[in-house]
C-alpha cells in the first residue's frame, strides 16, 4: 500500500492504535521522502499530514484494514483571539529547547491553525488524537495552552533530574555518598519513534507498517 502511494503520489491514512482498538479519527498523509528501507520490508518515511477524517466503516477483506472515511475540517470560522495565539507561541518558545526535534519539520508559526504546528513537539499521542478531533481552532488553542501550562514545568523538572543523574544527585561529593537509583517498573505504552501522529500541515517521520488506511471510495490498493 505504501509503495503504491509513493509511486502514484497519493494519500493514505494513519490512525492511533491502542490496546483496546483503533481511534476512529485520523489524518491522511503524503510521503515526501523515504529515509530508510529495512530488510524486513519496513521503512522510515518523511510524511506530511493533509486531511483529517472520521472512519465510517472498516473492511478486513484484505491483509490490511481498509476504511470508508469522511473528511472534515474546522467548523468554527470566527477569528482566533490574538491572546490565545500569543500564549501558544510563548509556550512553543519555552517548549522547543526541551522537546526532541527528531523527525519534526519546522513549525509554520503563521499557520491559521497554529495549534497543530505547536503540538508537533509533543509525544503524548492520546492528547494529540483528542486535539485532532477538535473542529475549532479557538478550542484547540485553549486545550493546548492548558496542557502546556502543566507539561512544560514537568519537562523542565525531568531535564534538571537528568542533569543530576551522572552524580546521583550528590554533586561533587565523594563517591562514598553515591547510591544506586533504581527506576520504577512500567511499560512504555507508545514506544518513542515508532509512530508519530501527524496532523494537517505537519511533517513527521513514521516507521511503517502501522495502522494504515486507504479510502476505499478512492479506489486505492495495496502494493508490497
Amino acid at each position: 500500500m505504501v509503495s503504491e502511494a509513493i509511486r502514484d503520489n497519493t494519500e493514505f491514512g494513519i490512525v492511533l492504535a491502542k490496546d483496546e482498538g483503533i481511534v476512529n479519527t485520523g489524518c491522511s498523509v503524503m510521503v515526501e521522502k523515504v529515509l530508510e528501507m529495512y530488510p524486513d520490508g519496513r521503512m522510515d518515511i518523511l510524511a506530511r499530514g493533509r486531511r483529517r477524517f472520521e472512519i465510517q466503516s472498516l473492511s478486513e477483506e484484505r491483509s490490511y484494514l481498509q476504511a470508508e472515511v469522511t473528511y472534515f475540517d474546522d467548523e468554527d470560522f470566527d477569528p482566533t483571539p490574538e491572546e490565545l495565539r500569543a500564549q501558544a507561541l510563548a509556550h512553543y518558545r519555552g517548549l522547543r529547547p526541551l522537546a526532541s526535534q527528531e523527525g519534526r519539520g519546522e513549525a509554520d508559526l503563521a499557520d491559521p491553525q497554529l495549534s497543530f504546528q505547536v503540538a508537533q513537539c509533543l509525544p503524548d499521542l492520546d492528547f494529540l488524537a483528542s486535539l485532532q478531533r477538535q473542529r475549532s481552532e479557538r478550542e484547540r488553542l485553549q486545550e493546548l495552552n492548558r496542557y502546556l501550562a502543566g507539561y512544560i514545568p514537568r519537562l523542565r523538572a525531568v531535564e534538571r533530574m537528568k542533569g543530576l543523574a551522572p552524580t546521583n544527585g550528590c554533586g561533587a561529593k565523594p563517591p562514598a555518598c553515591r547510591h544506586a537509583i533504581v527506576p520504577s517498573g512500567g511499560r512504555r505504552r507508545h514506544p518513542v519513534g515508532e509512530q508519530h501522529l501527524l496532523r494537517k500541515g505537519v511533517r513527521g517521520i513514521c516507521r511503517l507498517p502501522g495502522p494504515l488506511f486507504h479510502d476505499r471510495a478512492a479506489g486505492a490498493r495495496r502494493a508490497r
